[in-house]
């Protein structure tokens, strides 16, 4: 659940931000993300989010949400889970996310 959590905050995030974590050249307008503008010669610049930012963008977000919601849960719970515990994410089918976690959680039996 922490991990859909995450993901539902992190798309949130990122649409919010028109694609970007931070400010683009075309900068924005009362708060919206420009994705283009006009130059002193009047021409458009385009300053449209590239696939492959956006993929970036995405997991290093999702990776900052996780682990807010992992804190959260590691104060009230006796398992506790490793933060910045995954390194390599995956964005596949445009709905699924794989990570892979570095080490594994201990559940104390008993």
């Amino acid at each position: 659940k922490l991990a859909k959590y995450a993901e539902e905050q992190t798309s949130y995030d990122l649409s919010k931000k028109g694609g970007f974590i931070e400010e683009n050249e075309c900068g924005n307008n009362f708060g919206f993300v420009l994705w283009n503008t006009v130059d002193e010669d009047n021409s458009i610049i385009g300053c449209y989010p590239d696939q492959d930012d956006i993929n970036d963008t995405f997991k290093t977000l999702f990776l900052a949400n996780l682990n807010e919601h992992l804190e959260s849960y590691n104060e009230i719970s006796e398992i506790k889970i490793p933060l910045d515990n995954y390194d390599d994410i995956t964005l596949r089918n445009k709905l699924e996310i794989v990570g892979i976690a570095k080490e594994n959680i201990e559940i104390p039996i008993g």
